[in-house]
C-alpha cells in the first residue's frame, strides 16, 4: 500500500515515479489479492462482494502456496514477499481520490465522502491543505468529522 507522497494534484508522471513511499503498517497490506485464471464457468466470489472475498469453497493460499484453512483476508500473516509483491496505489493524489469517490464502484455504489476520507487519512499523512482541498471539491465542511479522521491517523 503506497501513500499519496503528499501530492494533491494529478501530474502526468508514471505511478511508480509519483508514489514511492510505502505504508507498510497499513491494514490494507493484509488483504488477499485474488489472482484468478479467467474464463472460469462458475462464480467464484460471494455474490455482491468484491474480488477480495472468494467463495468459501475456493482454497486460498499465501504466495508460497500454503493453504489457508479458513478464508479470512487478515489470515495471511506473516506476510510473505519471497516471490512477489503487488504495489497498491489505493488513493493516489488527493485529486485522483476525489475522482474515485465520485465515480463510485462497478456496481454503481456511491461512497459517502466522510467514510472515504477516513480511509484516505488512514493511508496518508493528514494535513490542513489536503482537508481544505477535499472541502472545496465536495463543497462542504469536514471539520465536524475531524475526530473520526484523527482516530485513523498513522
Amino acid at each position: 500500500m503506497y501513500t499519496d507522497n503528499d501530492l494533491i494534484y494529478y501530474d502526468n508522471r508514471k505511478l511508480i515515479e509519483r508514489f514511492t513511499t510505502p505504508n507498510y503498517n497499513d491494514i490494507g497490506n493484509a488483504y488477499v489479492k485474488s489472482i484468478v485464471r479467467g474464463g472460469l464457468n462458475k462464480t467464484i466470489f460471494y455474490p455482491k462482494k468484491s474480488s477480495h472475498v472468494p467463495d468459501a469453497n475456493i482454497k486460498s493460499c499465501n504466495s508460497i502456496g500454503t493453504i489457508i484453512e479458513r478464508y479470512n483476508p487478515f489470515n495471511v500473516r506473516p506476510y510473505e514477499y519471497r516471490y512477489g509483491e503487488l504495489k497498491h496505489f489505493a488513493t493516489k493524489s488527493a485529486e485522483e481520490f476525489v475522482d474515485k469517490i465520485k465515480r463510485g464502484t462497478n456496481r454503481n455504489i456511491y461512497h459517502n465522502p466522510e467514510d472515504k476520507l477516513g480511509v484516505y487519512f488512514r493511508v496518508n499523512k493528514f494535513t490542513e491543505e489536503k482537508l481544505k482541498f477535499f472541502e472545496e471539491k465536495f463543497n462542504r465542511s469536514f471539520r465536524g468529522i475531524l475526530y473520526k479522521i484523527k482516530k485513523n491517523l498513522r
